[in-house]
């Protein structure tokens, strides 16, 4: 914004003189009434660098409709880069609990394993029991 402000400012500044050079060769030229001073103010009223300044405009004009798309451009990827950490934040919260869960299950498995394995101990001791009271009872 500043180097725009100084380009205007020096642009007008510019513009400023060669118009009071032209405005003092047009009365010059009436008050001695010459025609090559004439000449010579119509000359002077062309701007030499007008094309350069146009194309200078232009150009600070494009960069800065440039730099414009560049930010809306950065806000955009800022605000997936934003939704994308949120998703990201929650799936990982959800694997977090279902790992939690797995292990639970784990742990379910092992514990009922102790048990049947308890069990099936058991089990065999009382089927051993009825056949040792079995043959008591056979015996008698």
């Amino acid at each position: 914004q500043v180097i725009v402000d100084r380009k205007s400012a020096l642009v007008g500044q510019s513009e400023g003189i060669h118009h009071q050079l032209h405005d003092f060769l047009v009365s010059e030229s009436r008050r001695l009434k010459s025609k090559d001073l004439g000449l010579l103010a119509q000359s002077a009223s062309v701007d030499p660098f007008g094309k350069v300044k146009k194309m200078i405009e232009n150009m600070i004009t494009r960069l800065m409709e440039e730099a414009n798309a560049d930010a809306q451009h950065e806000g955009f990827c800022d605000t997936e880069l934003g939704k994308s950490k949120v998703t990201r934040n929650k799936l990982s919260e959800e694997i977090d609990g279902l790992q939690a869960e797995v292990e639970d299950g784990k742990a379910t498995i092992t514990l009922l394993s102790e048990e049947t394995a308890k069990l099936t101990k058991e089990v065999a001791e009382l089927v051993q029991a009825m056949a040792e009271a079995t043959e008591m009872r056979e015996e008698e």
